[in-house]
């Protein structure tokens, strides 16, 4: 067995298959919406192949499915497979051939109009494919207007305010606010937080203000991980506080219990590392009072803020600390 079908079967145990479609187990998203019609070639053993692939359908998750045929003749047989990110992985059946299977591995051009990539089949057939025509950029994120609208939504507020012509739209105030570029007040929408943030900051301070909730970084969960059921007796003990949104570093971190006392990050005992919505706190020499915080609740966190850099939001009723 050639080294690329050893290549396409690895790739099929590794992703798994769901209804006769490869489908990758990673949470990366599709880059690129490749239906519609291309043109294919394949070249092998000195050979060169021109193919129609039409690619019928692709959801949400970049699993897509099609046909494969002559350029100006019907469709031989059926395609199954997946885009993940730039990365698009083709998979070609003829039922008139048994057993017949060949497999495409590729990656689409930064300006969406062709794709190539390594090709293989179940014949021991090694080669190279290039396609031409045209995937769609799949944009994830929200321009202003329509994160306007959430958050009017949200804080079950109309549009319109005002009436006759001395009133107006909040959402084309937004808008017109936005301008020719995507950008809202300087920042890029891909920036998710920031960008809602300076949404919802117009719309607060605007004349005529909508009164909108901001977004808000909030604790979720406090989780304890140790040898004990008291934090602070064993080196690695750790805390991980996971947030609703990203969070960052404002040193000193405190945090306050219901009953157990304070963590001050000042006294050099432990070692605090941010990852995204977590914030985790790694003992690295044993406390003089160990802190009995399993099952007690967090009430209050300083030195931990959000992506525009306000304080964290703690539950009006604290968080309970669970053992893991």
């Amino acid at each position: 067995m050639n080294k690329y079908i050893v290549l396409a079967l690895t790739l099929l145990m590794i992703l798994g298959l769901m209804g006769g479609v490869a489908v990758a187990e990673d949470s990366e998203l599709p880059n690129w919406n490749i239906e519609g019609e291309w043109l294919i070639t394949t070249t092998f053993n000195s050979t060169t192949t021109e193919r129609t692939l039409i690619v019928e359908e692709q959801d949400s998750n970049g699993n897509f499915t099609g046909t494969l045929g002559p350029v100006g003749g019907e469709p031989t047989g059926v395609v199954n497979g997946w885009v993940r990110g730039d990365d698009v992985y083709i998979e070609y059946t003829r039922p008139s051939i048994s057993d017949y299977e060949s497999y495409r591995v590729g990656v689409i051009a930064s300006d969406g109009k062709s794709m190539a990539g390594e090709f293989s089949d179940t014949s021991s057939n090694e080669g190279t494919w290039e396609a031409e025509g045209e995937a769609y950029w799949i944009d994830y994120y929200k321009a202003a207007p329509a994160v306007a609208a959430e958050l009017l939504k949200e804080a079950d507020i109309d549009a319109r305010y005002g009436s006759g012509r001395t009133g107006g739209n909040h959402i084309a105030d937004v808008a017109h606010e936005m301008g020719d570029t995507t950008d809202f007040d300087g920042v890029s929408k891909c920036d998710v937080f920031e960008y809602e943030y300076a949404v919802a900051d117009y719309l607060n301070t605007k004349d005529d203000p909508a009164e909108v909730a901001y977004p808000v970084s909030e604790l979720q969960s406090v989780v304890y991980e140790g040898e004990g059921d008291l934090f602070g007796d064993h080196i690695d003990d750790k805390i991980t506080f996971t947030f609703s949104n990203d969070v960052f570093h404002d040193p000193y971190v405190e945090v306050t219990f219901e009953t157990a006392q304070e963590l001050w990050e000042s006294w050099g005992a432990d070692n605090w590392t941010f990852v995204g919505n977590t914030a985790i706190v790694t003992l690295n020499r044993e406390y003089g009072s160990p802190r009995n915080i399993v099952g007690d609740s967090v009430i209050d966190i300083s030195g931990i803020v959000d992506a525009v850099a306000n304080d964290v939001v703690v539950p009006e009723d604290g968080v309970k600390v669970t053992k893991q």
